[in-house]
């Protein structure tokens, strides 16, 4: 029975000790995204991803116009085979069988920054 006292008085002598010795945890949230200053190019504020949903039906002629490639953008490589300076962007992409559930990886580059433009195929 004296113990039992003893370890429970000491228990809560251990307790008071560590809430008098506790220092409060201060949670510090970053603000929001801070507004970027508006730049001379429009590639310093472009996501390094995008992905574009393609439907089915869709020709590889009308995949041009979905990329909405900024100015001074361009394909420099289709599912990382690099194209040479003679070969367009186009002729591969059309040269690809479209399947469904498939997906083309193109890496776009500008004159500041490169990006990764993932295209799904329906």
């Amino acid at each position: 029975m004296i113990l039992l006292r003893l370890v429970t008085t000491s228990l809560c002598a251990a307790c008071v000790v560590l809430l008098v010795t506790f220092k409060p945890v201060q949670v510090v949230m970053p603000s929001a995204a801070v507004p970027s200053e508006p730049g001379a190019c429009v590639l310093d504020r472009v996501q390094p991803l995008t992905v574009i949903d393609v439907g089915a039906g869709v020709t590889a002629s009308q995949l041009g116009e979905l990329l909405r490639l900024h100015s001074g953008e361009r394909i420099i490589a289709v599912n990382d085979h690099r194209l040479g300076a003679d070969v367009a962007p186009a002729n591969v992409i059309a040269a690809l069988p479209p399947e469904p559930g498939g997906f083309l990886d193109l890496t776009v580059a500008g004159y500041t920054a490169e990006r990764r433009v993932l295209v799904l195929l329906h």
